[in-house]
């Protein structure tokens, strides 16, 4: 028995009873329906998906892609492998439960699982390393190496935290964790081919390029926000995923039937994040939204627990039961968007960011709003953000309090030599880069690119600013 889910992106969705009833039917889960997917609804209005929608779509596409492997592949071994139910089980469920402990606001709020003001520095990274103890190569690399994001570890944290009992002996926990944050076993040509296709499938959950998490929210989020994207051809694509031997290893890898769809992907996602999520008004409203967040954690601040809104928001024990905040005059439970908006609202008159929020009237505005104007303006130049807001201060008068800057790379991504193979009618591997006969192209995101927003007072000043910057990054060298 399954229940299905009309999804207007994938159509219906169907996910097997006993997954409903041991994940999707629980208050963890049931959170996702209140967490927004991006931060792009202030600059389009119709983007009121969540990450409840999401996560049943990458369920779906996992779904599919590894119906597609099995199809596909030729390899007598591995299909056996992928034939162990237990294995598919713990595939299914990472994919559903990829962002179940994605914070309020998603992305905007993420980063504060590992860095909050009281010092909690890392502590989703040790809280997953402390749960999967035993597992030596499951740990965060400082510098290159394996490095999943702070939603991804606290996903993978409290998955295993939650959900280990449910389904018991039916999955396996802890590669459900790895294929969450991408954590590949390290492995030699001699080592066990089981390790080797779990390897495969960490990467159709998580891989640099194209994976059923990415191909989701390409395609949702170009829905929800109406942009006109370069057109997926998903079904043909999903439907390509095959595993095949090179080597003694065992290599994910699209049938050449995907050729002419693999390019799309990499440039509808870089669509998105240069002209949707980059955009000078969501990196705004996100950064007014943080700082409202931070005027609000002053408000719960207690004589010797000057962090304690932080460390209750931001905990494990917030997913585990009610935590008292303020007195015991308010517990946090499972916090989603609605209960951050709620707090805001309740002391709005010592939370001016949220009274902007709440208007939607900015109060500032953008010098340059693309990346674009940019490089237009300074020409390659190097311009640092505390120097410019320094030099505008002291030259304009503008208080270096009522400006803001927000760093806005726009993480472009070129496909590379050895990241997606294809599987071509002679059975050799080929490297996509070498069919397509692109030219090796690095990411042209620059690091010292950032948006300035200046009092709107100073809208008619706009090129006398600029002036003043360039001729400043001009000397400079």
């Amino acid at each position: 028995m399954s229940k299905l889910f009309k999804d207007p992106v994938h159509g219906y969705i169907r996910v097997p009873d006993d997954l409903c009833r041991s994940f999707i039917d629980t208050l963890i889960f049931q959170r996702l329906r209140h967490i927004e997917q991006t931060s792009m609804r202030c600059l389009f209005p119709g983007a009121r998906h969540d990450r409840f929608v999401h996560s049943l779509g990458v369920y779906h596409l996992g779904a599919r892609a590894y119906s597609a492997l099995l199809r596909n592949t030729e390899e007598a071994p591995v299909i056996e492998v992928l034939k162990d139910e237990s294995l598919h089980n713990t595939f299914m469920i990472a994919c559903l439960m990829h962002d179940c402990g994605h914070a309020p606001f998603s992305h905007t709020f993420e980063d504060y699982y590992n860095e909050t003001p009281s010092g909690s520095h890392g502590r989703a990274f040790v809280l997953l390393k402390t749960l999967v103890g035993g597992h030596e190569d499951f740990v965060v690399a400082k510098e290159g190496g394996f490095k999943p994001a702070a939603h991804e570890a606290f996903s993978a944290a409290m998955l295993i935290t939650h959900f280990r009992d449910a389904l018991k002996g039916q999955w396996y926990p802890v590669l459900a964790a790895r294929m969450i944050t991408g954590c590949r076993h390290h492995l030699q040509a001699s080592s066990e081919l089981r390790l080797k296709v779990e390897n495969t499938l960490i990467s159709l959950l998580n891989n640099k390029v194209i994976d059923v998490d990415k191909l989701d929210y390409i395609i949702r989020d170009t829905w929800a926000s109406g942009v006109k994207n370069t057109a997926v051809d998903m079904e043909r694509l999903v439907d390509a995923f095959t595993l095949t031997v090179e080597s003694d290893y065992v290599e994910l890898a699209l049938r050449s039937s995907a050729l002419s769809v693999i390019q799309s992907v990499a440039d509808a996602r870089n669509y998105l994040y240069e002209w949707v999520y980059n955009h000078h008004t969501v990196h705004y409203y996100a950064d007014r939204l943080k700082t409202a967040l931070k005027e609000l954690a002053e408000t719960f601040a207690e004589e010797g627990k000057p962090y304690l809104f932080w460390d209750v928001f931001f905990s494990k024990e917030v997913f585990d039961g009610p935590v008292p905040l303020a007195n015991n005059s308010v517990s946090i439970h499972l916090p989603t968007d609605g209960d951050v908006l709620a707090l805001m609202k309740t002391r709005i008159a010592s939370n001016p960011a949220y009274r902007e929020l709440a208007t939607h009237h900015a109060d500032r505005f953008a010098l340059w709003k693309t990346q674009a104007e940019f490089r237009q303006l300074f020409g390659g130049r190097t311009l640092l953000p505390n120097s410019s807001m320094d030099l505008i201060a002291r030259e304009f008068g503008v208080a270096k309090s009522d400006m803001i800057y927000c760093k806005a790379n726009a993480k472009l991504y070129f496909i590379k030599e050895h990241d997606i193979k294809v599987l071509m009618p002679n059975k050799k591997l080929a490297s996509f880069k070498q069919l397509s006969g692109q030219e090796t192209r690095q990411s042209e995101d620059s690091p010292k690119f950032f948006y300035l927003y200046l009092p709107k007072a100073f809208e008619g000043r706009v090129a006398e600013v600029n002036q003043l910057l360039f001729d400043e990054a001009r000397s400079a060298g």
